[in-house]
């Protein structure tokens, strides 16, 4: 019971921040850190926390009531699946600061949107699909190449109840 209400609060939460993202204006100024880019990587941390909270069985996930937040995902797959593309080019480069936790957590995240919403079935022989494959290959090889090339920054956070398959924790 408790890893549902868990995960049905986090589903709120990326719901309220999807509205939130539809509320603010839109801003991208070169490669800085702006609010709409926050709220990206807000939003997928948000949904590794959901894969953490019912132990990666992403089942659990779709079992829940989830009727408002797939409306809200719906209007803004594109949004998702740009951000997804932008992602790697705008962190995962030699003037990264911080560290590997934020981008780990944000890949992580994807790959819960991915196994548990990427097919939405909204009613009304209405269905969704979310193909972000070929945004996730070139993330992934940008991960490679920033593990590989020795330039990934430390974690800071104990790594604990992670998906075995998310290998760039390693």
């Amino acid at each position: 019971m408790g890893s549902t209400n868990n995960s049905r609060k986090i589903l709120e939460n990326i719901t309220n921040l999807l509205s939130n993202f539809e509320n603010t204006p839109k801003e991208i100024n070169g490669i800085r850190d702006t609010a709409w880019f926050r709220v990206g990587e807000d939003i997928f941390k948000e949904f590794f926390q959901l894969g953490q909270s019912v132990n990666w069985e992403f089942s659990k996930i779709k079992n829940q009531d989830t009727d408002n937040f797939l409306s809200i995902v719906d209007r803004n797959a594109k949004w998702l699946t740009s951000f997804i593309f932008l992602y790697p080019n705008f962190r995962l480069n030699c003037e990264f600061i911080g560290s590997a936790d934020n981008i780990c957590q944000v890949r992580s995240g994807i790959d819960v949107f991915n196994r548990a919403f990427k097919e939405i079935n909204l009613g009304n022989n209405i269905i969704i699909k979310f193909n972000t494959e070929g945004e996730l290959e070139e993330f992934d090889r940008c991960l490679k190449l920033w593990i590989d090339g020795g330039y990934r920054p430390d974690f800071v956070n104990e790594r604990s109840n992670l998906f075995e398959e998310h290998w760039w924790w390693n």
